[in-house]
Formats: structure tokens, C-alpha cells, sequence
């Protein structure tokens, strides 16, 4: 896996097949894995000057101890945290946008993207009054809408 996250990926634009899609999902994965790991080794790094080597040692101690295949397992177990972390962090709690936000990342913010443009001051207040009035949600019914004061 290490590998694989130490290549660079480029942004190439106007892909048209089908196995040029599966490279561009793949690349945002990997773009995700590589800007945590380059955040931990940045963590890693202020903690060793702090002097709290403690923690890391520990952690290296571990990996030691555990069998190739063991080490793999959880080396795709991070992986798959670190994907839902940031899914749920850029697309929200619905199970379709995580599960799309961790396979297909590209689509994930075109549909949000899309999303947001076809939204309207005036229909979210049209939302807001029909609810708070009559606890009706008209034809958004199907849509959840998250407001953060």
C-alpha cells in the first residue's frame, strides 16, 4: 500500500472511458490517503520535538510484532477509516452519500455540487414556513436539509 501512496497523482481532465473513470476514482482515493499521511508524519514530526516520543515508539513496537498479514489487515482496516472519516466529513451521515463518497469520489462531489446550485433562498424558506406551520415538507419530503447556525 505504500507503494501506491508514494506515486503523485495527476488531474487529468475530460476522461471518456470507462477504465480511465476507474483510474480517476482510484486517484482521489489515494489523494485522501496521501494528505492524511502527510498530516500524521506532520503530527509525528511536532510531537518528536515536543519530545513526547512515547506514543510513536509504542506504535512502532506493535507493528514489529504483528505477522505480515496482520500488519496488511490493519494497514487496510486505517485505510478504510481514514475513507469514511472523510466521507462522512465532506458529504455528511446519509449511508448512499458515505458509500459514494468512498468508492467514487469524483461523482460524490458532482452530485453535491449539483445539488447545492439548484438550491434557492426562496425554497428553502418556502420549506421552512411550510414545516414550521403545518409540520409538512411538501415535495422535499425525500430530502433531509441540515442548517448549522
Amino acid at each position: 500500500m505504500e507503494e501506491l501512496l508514494d506515486k503523485p497523482t495527476s488531474h487529468d481532465s475530460d476522461k471518456s472511458t470507462s477504465h480511465d473513470l476507474e483510474k480517476e476514482k482510484i486517484k482521489a482515493v489515494l489523494k485522501v490517503l496521501q494528505t492524511e499521511r502527510d498530516r500524521n508524519a506532520i503530527e509525528e514530526e511536532d510531537r518528536n520535538e515536543m519530545g513526547d516520543s512515547i506514543g510513536a515508539s509504542v506504535t512502532h513496537q506493535d507493528e514489529k510484532t504483528t505477522d505480515g498479514a496482520g500488519q496488511l489487515r490493519a494497514q487496510v482496516n486505517n485505510a478504510l477509516n481514514i475513507l469514511v472519516r472523510n466521507a462522512t466529513e465532506e458529504f455528511g451521515f446519509a449511508p448512499r452519500d458515505v458509500y459514494e463518497g468512498i468508492l467514487d469520489i469524483p461523482s460524490a462531489r458532482h452530485a453535491h455540487a449539483a445539488a447545492l446550485r439548484k438550491l434557492d433562498y426562496s425554497k428553502l424558506l418556502a420549506i421552512v414556513d411550510a414545516f414550521s406551520e403545518d409540520c409538512e415538507l411538501n415535495d422535499v419530503s425525500h430530502r433531509v436539509v441540515a442548517l448549522q447556525c
